[in-house]
């Protein structure tokens, strides 16, 4: 059973400064293999998460190109990703290098999330398990709205 969770208008604060040379880039074809490894690398170690295999998580990535970000440091690596459904104001993922955690990517990734998509409600769903990304979101100023089984639905490729 995982946590729905909402924040009801994106209002946490004004956006914080990202460090010097880091960016946001769309996750492009070029950059597929860098968003595949650090999604391995953050939400492959936590119980509860599914990762999938490569050529499923492309796919499934594929679905919300609009919505998915890599956050580069200057050098050019990935750090952290967000990934969402623009139409439905949905959160699919954050994560960030598991070395950078406890450093504020997950309040950057989320303040990227709000450029995307403007003012208004936000909606996700968190593992339960996950209880350092419950707490986050908690913190946020989200607040659960139900609990749901989620089931994992293989993409064709």
């Amino acid at each position: 059973v995982d946590t729905e969770m909402t924040h009801a208008d994106t209002a946490w604060g004004p956006d914080r400064q990202l460090p010097d040379g880091w960016r946001w880039v769309f996750v492009t074809r070029d950059r597929e293999s860098a968003y595949v490894s650090l999604l391995n690398r953050a939400m492959g170690p936590m119980p509860g998460v599914y990762v999938p295999p490569q050529a499923e998580a492309i796919a499934s990535m594929r679905t919300t190109a609009d919505g998915t970000k890599l956050l580069l440091d200057k050098a050019g690596n990935a750090q952290a990703l967000v990934r969402c459904k623009l139409p439905k104001r949905y959160l699919h993922l954050v994560c960030c290098a598991p070395e950078m955690r406890g450093r504020g990517l997950g309040r950057l990734a989320l303040d990227e999330v709000r450029r995307m998509l403007g003012p208004g409600a936000l909606h996700l769903t968190v593992v339960k398990q996950n209880q350092h990304a419950h707490g986050f979101y908690l913190h946020m100023g989200f607040a659960p709205t139900d609990e749901v089984e989620t089931w994992r639905l293989m993409i064709a490729p």
